[in-house]
């Protein structure tokens, strides 16, 4: 996961991401501080999780991994902040901050190259969301629509 996140930051400072616009939550003290000593903003979130929960070792772990992302999510809401959230492998080829509308509360980039509108009457739908990129308003739509989140996350 340090492999992922530097590429992830390093193409962040090539597209013009300050650093003052970013935090890494790190969920274990070995990525924590590699961080630490390459002065990214860092935050550690204790927890039990390891690198052995990475690529599908411990998937078990894999997903729970996955169900922190809300409650960081709303914590960051809470705050009044707009975050961009994205997964620790993503790497940038432009600054996010032009790739999203903010034309609506919750922003999701699609794992699609074309859209599509929700079909009707097709099971399975036929794209999936990414939810490891994606953008959201604390509006009080989303406000409300959090604990909802938080309750089927878990």
């Amino acid at each position: 996961m340090i492999d992922f996140i530097v590429n992830s930051l390093c193409s962040m400072q090539l597209v013009g991401i300050p650093k003052n616009h970013r935090v890494t939550v790190a969920l274990d003290e070995e990525s924590y501080n590699a961080l630490l000593k390459i002065n990214e903003p860092v935050v550690l979130l204790k927890s039990h999780f390891t690198k052995k929960a990475v690529n599908n070792k411990n998937i078990h772990d894999f997903y729970s991994i996955i169900k922190v992302k809300p409650t960081i999510l709303h914590q960051f809401l809470l705050w009044d902040v707009e975050p961009i959230v994205v997964d620790a492998d993503t790497v940038f080829l432009e600054n996010p901050f032009q790739i999203f509308n903010d034309e609506a509360d919750f922003e999701v980039q699609c794992d699609s190259k074309e859209y599509y509108q929700i079909p009707y009457n097709t099971i399975p739908v036929p794209w999936q969301v990414n939810l490891g990129f994606f953008k959201v308003r604390p509006t009080e739509a989303v406000m409300k629509f959090m604990p909802i989140w938080l309750l089927f996350s878990f």
